[in-house]
């Protein structure tokens, strides 16, 4: 995809996210392929937005109409199980704090794990079109797990055979727990239930 096109994506991004959560949004940003600048049409455009306050069913209304309408215009895939992370900052803070004393296995059984290893990950990547009241926190998070993707990698690495290991210890972390790694198929978020009942939107 175009340089420009990803640039205009990303500057819609950080436009509409402060339009749309106003004051509640404590930092917003983009992750994945278009923040790191190699996106294409299979690659959605991955959002993060934590907020001080549950939306408003109205608020999510217009975030997911406009979610989807971006991809249209631009003729990209969405993503139609994870249409974006809202999260508000105590429950966030409180997922995250699962990490803190989290021994990896290679199944992955409780749903809220799943949640803080993927935020975690999305938090502490690279990222683009940050928008927010709060900044600060999203930096400061990015500080507190910029460590958490080598520790898993190496203690995945120290779960799988020395053969498998001497094939994998160079690879990504990603790509060694995409592999290696079992995570729950689905995990009810509410707006995921939310989008599915009202398709009008899409």
């Amino acid at each position: 995809m175009d340089s420009k096109i990803i640039e205009e994506i990303l500057a819609e991004v950080e436009e509409k996210l402060k339009a749309i959560f106003k004051d509640n949004m404590l930092f917003g940003f983009v992750c994945g392929g278009f923040a790191k600048g190699y996106a294409d049409e299979n690659h959605d455009v991955d959002t993060f937005i934590c907020l001080e306050n549950e939306p408003s069913k109205e608020t999510e209304a217009e975030y997911l109409k406009w979610y989807f309408d971006l991809h249209k215009r631009h003729k990209v895939k969405p993503d139609y199980d994870y249409p974006g992370v809202i999260i508000t900052r105590s429950k966030l803070i409180e997922t995250l704090n699962i990490l803190k004393t989290l021994k990896l296995t290679l199944e992955i059984e409780d749903v809220w794990t799943k949640r803080a290893i993927i935020w975690a990950d999305m938090i502490t990547s690279e990222t683009a079109a940050e928008t927010g009241a709060d900044l600060e926190l999203l930096y400061k998070l990015k500080s507190e797990y910029k460590n958490y993707p080598n520790k898993w990698k190496d203690e995945v690495l120290a779960l799988i055979s020395n053969e498998e290991r001497a094939i994998w210890r160079d690879k990504s972390h990603l790509l060694i727990m995409e592999h290696f790694m079992k995570y729950p198929k689905h995990d009810g978020k509410k707006l995921e239930k939310y989008y599915k009942k009202n398709t009008t939107i899409l």
